[in-house]
This record gives C-alpha cells, sequence and structure tokens, in this order.
C-alpha cells in the first residue's frame, strides 16, 4: 500500500496509483501518433527558428530490427558532416519537417508512405560552436529525424546509388551525430544511439517509476523530446479517450527471472536495471520512491499490472508495479488534472546524467475537490515570493550583475537583520560566539574537507595576478576548522560553538535560478560546534532547543517533521569517514529523536558527505516540502583536518564537529517566509511597521508629538531591544488613496490622524483589522503591550 503520509484514504491512494499508469499508457500513445509528432515538430520550431535561413537536418534510417543502415548528409559535408540542407533552403508552403523527410525519401529512394512504418524520433538543437556560421549564429539549428521503414531490401538502397547518403555495416554501428561529446550513459536509453544485437524493437519511450504523492501521482519517462505546455492538453485527450473505454486492469506474479526477461523483450531497460539491483543487492538497492512505487512492502514479490480493453482484448500498457490497482477505469471515478512537468534524473542521480522527465498529476475523489485544488494553486500564484518581493520592495535582480545574484533593497535589508539578530540573540543564551571568515580560500582547504570533489561543477574559480588560484567559498565549515586550529585546544576550552551569517557561492545551471529559492549567492545562517564524544547529546539538544525559540517566535513550529537522514547504504564509496564512527552517530540521532519526542523519519541517502543530520522540514503555501533547519553531527571533517584536542589524561584526540544552521540560507527562508504569510509579517518583523497618514498640513505639529511617543517604544519580544519602524504619509493625497497604497503594502498598523484627533489629543489606530482609539499618553503602553507575533 502507499506510504503516502499525508492521506489516509487508502482507496484514493489506489486510485491514484492506478491513475499513474494510465496516465504513463497515454503519454505512449500520444508520443506514437504520427499526426503529433507532425503536427509538435511544426510547433517546435514555428517562432524560433527562420526556416528560410539555415536549418539543417540529421536524419537516420533504420529497419525494423533497430539497425541504423542509411544516412542522409548534406552536400557540404566539410562544414557538417552529418546533417543535410532543406531542399531550396528552407520548407515549401504549409510544409513540416515531418512531411519534407517522406517527401525527400519518395524522391530519392522511391519509398513509398506506406513503407515508413514512423518516425520514431527527433530532436532539435543548437549547431556546435565550432559548425556556426558566424554570421547566423541566432539561426542555425539542427533537426534530428529517425525514421523507421519496413522494407530495406529497395534496389536503390542494395546498390548504394544515391552519394547522398552513406551506407553502414552494422557490425559497426556507432553515435553519428557530431559534437555531442561522445556516447553518454544517456544514450543507453534512447533511440539516439542503435546498438547492434539488439533483440527488441526500439522504444520511443522508456518508462521510470510512478508513485504517489500527496494529492496525486506523477511518472518519469525518457521521452523523444522536451515536453511544451501544449503536451499536456494532447495527454489529456488521450487519457479522455482511454477512459471511454471498457479497461480493466490485471495483476500477474511473476518470478524474477521471468520479469526481466519480460522487460528486456520489451525494451524497457529501466525496468531491467531495477530487477536486476533488486535480485543482486535486495531491498536496499531501491529508494523510497521506487520502493513505493514498485515494491511490495520489504519482500521482493514482483508483479506487473497491465490495462486490458475487454471489448478489443488488446493489452495497451503493462508495467512493473506493486499495486494495489482499481478493478476497472470508471471515467465517474477518474477525477485527475495533469499538474506540471519537470526535469529529473534516472534514480535521482544527477552525475550519471540520465535525463528524464517528470509528469505531474493531480487525483481526487470528486470534481469539486479537484476545482478546490486548482482554484487555490491559482490564488496561491497572487503570493509567489517574486512578485510579493517587488510590491513590498524588499529585493531585485539586474541583468548587468547577473543571474541568481539578488540584490536587496533598504526594506529587504532590514528584515534580514531582524532574523538575523533575533538567530544570535537566542544562540547567544547557548554559548555561541560569532565569528568572520573570508568569502574566498585556496582549493586545497576544498579538497582537504573533500568539496571540491562534491562540489567540482558548482566552483566559481578566481586567480590572483600573482598566479595563487582561489574558489569563492561553496560552504564555511572548511574555514571554520582553521579558525579551530589556530592555537592548542584543551578538552577544557571545549565545546566552542562557532556562529555567523556569512554568504557562499555555488554555480548553479541557468535553468535552475529562480528568485530567492536557488540562488547563486547564498547568504547561511551557519554554525559549528567542536566538542567532546561526551558533549554531543547535550549540544544537540540546545540546538534543537533554539530551533523551537525561533520557529515559536515566527508561529511556524509544529508545521513541520524531522527527517532523520542517513548514508545511501548501497554507496558507501560516496561518504568520507569511517564506517564505525558513521554508525555511532546515526545511532546517536535516533536516541536523541526519541529523547525529544521529534517522530522523526529515517530517510536513506539523504545524509551530508561527511554526516548523518536531522532536517526539519517545513511546507510552503504550495504544499511543497523545504529543508530549513538541520543538525549534522560530523566525525569525519576533524579527522581530515588533523583537529586536536588535548584530554585529560594528556592524549591527543579529534573533536566531534556539528554543523547546524536554524533558517537555512536567508534567500529561500525569505521566499518561504513570503509566500506563507502572504507578506503579511508579524509585527515586529515587519520591515515598515507603522505608517501615520495626515489628512492635512495642520495637523503635521501634532505628529511631531506622536514621534516622540513612537521614538520611545521599544518591543521586547521575540527580539529584545527592537526600536519601532515607521514613517509618515504626509503628501497632498486622498486619504482613501494612502490607506489603499498602504494595505497594498502591506504595512501592519496604520495610525491615521485628522483635526478631531489634534483636538481630543487622541490617536486613531487600524491593526488586525481592528479601528482603535487611545489618547496620546496611551500609546505606549499599548504598543508595548501588543501580541507581536
Amino acid at each position: 500500500m502507499s506510504i503516502n503520509q499525508n492521506s489516509n484514504n487508502l482507496q484514493l491512494d489506489t486510485k491514484r496509483h492506478s491513475f499513474a499508469h494510465l496516465m504513463a499508457a497515454a503519454v505512449e500513445i500520444y508520443f506514437r501518433q504520427e499526426d503529433n509528432v507532425s503536427r509538435k515538430l511544426s510547433t517546435l520550431l514555428k517562432g524560433s527558428i527562420a526556416l528560410n535561413r539555415k536549418l539543417f537536418v540529421d536524419c537516420l534510417i533504420i529497419n525494423d530490427k533497430g539497425q541504423v543502415f542509411a544516412q542522409k548528409r548534406t552536400s557540404n559535408r566539410r562544414k557538417f558532416p552529418n546533417c543535410w540542407d532543406l531542399p531550396g533552403g528552407g520548407l515549401e508552403d504549409g510544409e513540416t519537417i515531418f512531411d519534407c523527410v517522406k517527401r525527400e525519401l519518395k524522391e530519392e529512394l522511391n519509398f513509398e508512405l506506406d513503407q515508413i512504418l514512423d518516425i520514431v524520433h527527433y530532436q532539435d538543437f543548437e549547431l556546435p560552436e565550432a559548425m556556426r556560421d558566424s554570421q547566423e549564429n541566432y539561426q542555425q539549428r539542427v533537426v534530428q529525424v529517425v525514421v523507421q521503414v519496413k522494407d530495406y531490401s529497395n534496389p536503390v538502397l542494395e546498390a548504394g546509388k544515391s552519394d547522398q547518403y552513406d551506407w553502414f555495416d552494422s557490425s559497426k554501428l556507432e553515435i553519428l551525430m557530431e559534437g555531442r561529446g561522445g556516447v553518454t550513459e544517456a544514450d543507453k536509453y534512447t533511440q539516439i544511439t542503435v546498438k547492434r544485437g539488439l533483440d527488441y524493437q526500439p522504444k520511443i519511450i522508456q518508462f521510470g517509476v510512478g508513485p504517489v504523492i500527496e494529492n496525486g501521482c506523477y511518472y518519469d519517462f525518457i521521452l523523444p523530446r522536451n515536453l511544451v505546455p501544449d503536451d499536456l492538453k494532447g495527454i489529456s485527450k488521450v487519457i479522455n479517450d482511454l477512459i471511454k473505454k471498457d479497461l480493466v486492469f490485471e495483476r500477474k506474479e511473476l518470478e524474477m527471472d521471468e520479469a526481466i526477461k519480460l522487460f528486456k523483450s520489451k525494451g524497457q531497460l529501466l525496468k531491467v536495471e531495477l530487477l536486476e539491483n533488486l535480485r543482486d543487492k535486495g531491498t536496499t538497492s531501491l529508494s523510497e520512491e521506487e520502493k513505493r512505487d514498485v515494491l511490495n512492502g520489504e519482500t521482493p514479490i514482483i508483479t506487473t499490472y497491465s490495462i486490458r480493453n475487454t471489448k478489443t482484448d488488446e493489452v495497451i500498457f503493462e508495467d512493473l508495479c506493486k499495486g494495489p490497482h482499481i478493478d476497472m477505469v470508471d471515467y465517474k471515478d477518474i477525477n485527475y488534472g495533469l499538474d506540471k512537468f519537470s526535469a529529473s534524473y534516472w534514480r535521482g542521480d544527477q552525475e550519471r546524467g540520465v535525463n528524464m522527465q517528470r509528469l505531474y498529476a493531480v487525483v481526487m475523489d470528486t470534481g469539486e475537490e479537484l476545482l478546490n485544488f486548482f482554484s487555490q494553486r491559482e490564488e496561491s500564484k497572487k503570493y509567489d515570493h517574486r512578485i510579493l518581493g517587488q510590491q513590498l520592495d524588499l529585493f531585485s535582480f539586474s541583468d548587468l550583475v547577473g543571474p541568481g545574484l539578488p540584490l536587496f533593497s533598504p526594506r529587504g535589508t532590514t528584515l534580514r537583520n531582524l532574523l538575523k539578530n533575533t538567530l544570535f540573540q537566542i544562540s547567544k543564551k547557548y554559548g555561541c560566539q560569532e565569528v568572520t571568515i573570508p568569502h574566498m580560500a585556496k582549493i586545497e582547504l576544498y579538497e582537504t574537507s573533500g568539496h571540491a570533489k562534491k562540489f567540482a561543477g558548482e566552483l566559481f574559480h578566481v586567480k590572483s595576478h600573482y598566479d595563487t588560484e582561489f574558489v569563492l567559498k561553496p560552504v564555511n565549515c572548511p574555514h571554520h576548522t582553521q579558525i579551530f586550529a589556530s592555537r592548542p585546544r584543551s578538552y577544557k576550552d571545549l565545546p566552542l560553538r562557532y556562529i555567523e551569517s556569512t554568504m557562499q557561492y555555488r554555480d548553479e545551471k541557468p535553468g535552475a535560478i529562480g528568485g530567492l529559492t536557488r540562488v547563486r549567492a547564498i547568504t547561511c545562517d551557519d554554525g559549528h560546534t567542536f566538542c567532546t564524544p561526551d558533549q554531543i547529546k547535550a549540544e544537540i539538544l540546545s540546538l534543537c532547543n533554539i530551533i523551537k525559540e525561533f520557529y515559536t517566535g515566527l508561529g511556524m513550529y509544529g508545521n513541520h517533521w524531522v527527517s532523520i537522514s542517513v548514508r545511501d547504504y548501497n554507496k558507501l564509496d560516496g561518504y568520507t569517514g569511517f564506517a564505525e564512527d558513521w554508525d555511532k552517530a546515526e545511532s546517536m540521532l535516533k536516541e536523541i529523536n526519541q529523547e525529544l519526542g521529534l517522530d522523526g523519519k529515517v530517510c536513506e541517502g539523504e545524509a551530508a558527505i561527511y554526516g548523518p543530520k536531522l532536517d526539519f522540514m517545513y511546507k510552503d503555501l504550495q504544499g511543497n516540502e523545504r529543508q530549513l533547519s538541520t543538525v549534522q553531527l560530523d566525525f569525519a571533517t576533524p579527522k581530515r583536518f588533523g583537529l586536536e584536542y588535548k584530554d585529560a589524561d594528556g592524549t591527543l584526540r579529534p573533536p566531534v564537529m556539528i554543523h547546524r544552521a536554524i533558517l537555512g540560507s536567508y534567500e529561500r527562508f525569505m521566499a518561504i517566509l513570503l509566500e506563507s504569510t502572504k507578506g503579511h509579517f508579524p509585527f515586529w518583523l515587519a520591515p515598515e511597521q507603522i505608517r501615520i497618514l495626515t489628512i492635512n498640513d495642520q495637523v503635521l505639529p501634532y505628529v511631531e508629538q506622536i514621534k516622540l511617543e513612537l521614538d520611545q517604544v521599544v518591543l521586547m519580544k521575540p527580539l529584545k531591544y527592537n526600536e519601532l519602524r515607521f514613517t509618515i504619509d504626509s503628501r497632498s493625497e486622498s486619504l482613501g488613496k494612502k490607506i489603499r497604497e498602504a494595505k497594498l503594502e502591506k504595512i501592519p498598523m496604520l495610525i491615521v490622524i485628522g483635526d478631531k484627533d489634534v483636538e481630543a489629543g487622541q490617536v486613531s489606530i487600524e491593526y488586525n483589522g481592528e479601528s482603535v482609539k487611545l489618547g496620546l499618553s496611551e500609546l505606549r503602553g499599548y504598543l508595548e503591550g501588543l501580541q507581536v507575533i
């Protein structure tokens, strides 16, 4: 059964699991439809390519065994060895690339249309820089097409009469498109590389996993091209057509070798890999999402589910799946909406480079629930942190500065400083001390820590004029080790608790950067405690108390769950340190979880490279889970740096290092805070807490008296010595306009001053939807007594 934590409705989860496979079947059908391929080729190219300019096509012709035996090439073989020009430099009126390829095949090789089984792959990509015409760089693209034909005994082909084609010996097949950097791991699963001796029909789509998640399900695919928004409509249409048919789900149990043979015959190499890993390494070889989708508990009973049309007896889809599924597809029970798509990696392994696409669906019990879900989703878009950040004048981005490098305005900086000061105030009670480190270091520092290898593709390198090479720091902990190492340490000095809020830098992929949630300059609330083994538990308990106090002050504590993030036991070579230290550290975190009643869930593969951790997971407005606070137990790093302290018996021993972040990165935390509060910050945290609105200039002398009162008010909860932040709007505008603008900027409190207020010596306050009139002498006591959280 599903382990969906957020739903106790097992029947609904069963429906969602079933729908994931119905959706997968629809995606396969959708991409196999010839008219759809033609339409999508045209859509893909329209608007992005001038078809009367430089457009090149690489066309591979394969037989029904998947063997390449011909490739169409350009006449300009020296510059574009693997491409051919479109006839006349462009397409004929109303013609798609699909039509053009068919026409060329018919004219040059006498292939009739009914001999072309399918155009089974195309890929649209920019030419390698070395191959571009410098005068038309922006126009030049390649479309790669794979055409499958059923009659490959054509006399023209046998004679090799066309000098536009190259003929290949199937024993010497190799990757054909130049500029791709050789055969990649992903090529093993795509149509681009066609290998000799395949005993199955090549597949357009490779299927990953499709587990149930909160509100629905998703499915991972390797597709012949990237999905575009219009595809959701097309796939939905196929799903709706399937729902109208008399479809049933049928379960079958197989022996392991029998299941492997089945999916080999289908060409589903991803499924074969899962099964072979399960056979050779057992259940721990699977990730949590893979277990949710394919494994019946911890018992490797191999089951498949097929979708069969009871009228035609046709099996339209079969997949490895643990189930259970619904018995029959009933359109009355299928209340769904295709939600979105995103990039993913096979088995979550980015380094392996098997790129996949993830298609999400929302599945609800009733149409009303489905409508409400998407209505709420649309409503939440109004509170996107990027929109609110501009509206409240908190941060901005500049093309001249660069993507992923946010600029914080005075208001945004005030917010950041309030958060920083609150954290320091709480941490100080537990003996933490602030330190300051530079923004770069020699690469040797990160080679010693192991981060140079882990973040190899994300490092910013800086070279001095004097041939010294530096790296902008991707993390802060190696610097802190050097503060510890700067002088001899005794057990009497420990624990040492260093904290700071400082920037670190990672060269994120351009496509991954978005708003404040993924940036290149990251300000981290970072801290590292150096202690003896006997001090570990007390230190982690203190850190958990800091987390609780900080989030309680924001009204957020309780809206979270805790992950006990441990190693991936199948990839132990990816971690630093000794196995016995890891065992001890993981055991300690589990004990602390029990002692504090954190109700933590063990999550394999989520540990840091140097140790296990407690991750505090919070939900944003869209229901996405975000890891904010973390406490990480590290035996490895001090040993890598040779850190030592003198114990009571005079022995030199390595300290234990505890990494901690309370709010994580300020950027991402601000994004979540903005969306969670919809921009209505707690009174103590608002960059501008009060705005005084005047009705006319005659009241300005009285406003000066109000200012004197406000200047004396200091809030003491949850941040001590928090002086009030207020402005005066004395513009010659209507009061209504001033109020509307203040509410749009989400100012928590408005003080309106008119002639009657002056005469009565009072103030008119609007706060939390209530109106209050107070004497001027009462104002200070009122503000100091507010429940500011």
